[in-house]
C-alpha cells in the first residue's frame, strides 16, 4: 500500500517537478515502503567463551507479533509493526515509521547448541542466548 504525501499546490512547474522527484524517492525508499517488502531488523551478534548472544532491535512491536524458530542450524526471527490506525479527518504528509514485516535468518555455529536457545524481549530489545555445546571427546573402541 503506498502511503500519500499530499502538500498544498504550488505555483510554478520546477517547484510541482521537483516535489514529485522528492515525494518518488521517500516514497520508494526504506522511510515508506509498499507492498509486502520486508525489512532486517538493526542486530548485534556477540560470542562468549560459552554462548553466544544475538540482540535485535525492535522497537515499537509487541511480544505477541515476534516469532523465533530453528531449521537446522538456520535461526528465524520474524517480527511485524502493524498499521496504525487512520483517522477520517487526518492528513499523511510524511511517512518515516515502518510498518510492515521484518526477518532475519541467522546460520548458527556448528558448536552451538541450538536445542537450547533462550529468548528474553523487554523494552523493544529482543536477546537470544544460544549456549555452546560441551566440546565430548568421543573414544573409538579399537577391534
Amino acid at each position: 500500500m503506498t502511503m500519500p504525501i499530499k502538500r498544498k499546490e504550488e505555483k510554478g512547474t520546477i517547484n510541482r517537478s521537483m516535489r514529485n522527484i522528492l515525494d518518488d524517492f521517500l516514497r520508494n525508499s526504506y522511510m515508506c515502503p509498499t507492498g509486502d517488502e520486508t525489512r532486517m531488523m538493526a542486530m548485534d551478534v556477540i560470542e562468549r567463551e560459552d554462548e553466544y548472544s544475538l540482540i535485535a532491535n525492535l522497537p515499537g512491536i509487541n511480544k505477541k507479533d515476534i516469532k523465533v524458530s530453528l531449521d537446522g542450524y538456520d535461526l528465524i526471527i520474524e517480527a511485524t509493526r502493524s498499521k496504525s490506525k487512520e483517522e477520517k479527518d487526518e492528513t499523511l504528509y510524511r511517512c518515516e515509521r515502518y510498518q510492515g514485516n521484518y526477518r532475519r535468518v541467522i546460520t548458527l555455529p556448528d558448536d552451538s547448541d541450538h536445542g537450547n536457545v533462550l529468548a528474553s524481549y523487554e523494552d523493544g530489545v529482543l536477546t537470544l542466548k544460544i549456549p555452546k555445546a560441551k566440546k565430548q571427546e568421543k573414544l573409538i573402541k579399537i577391534k
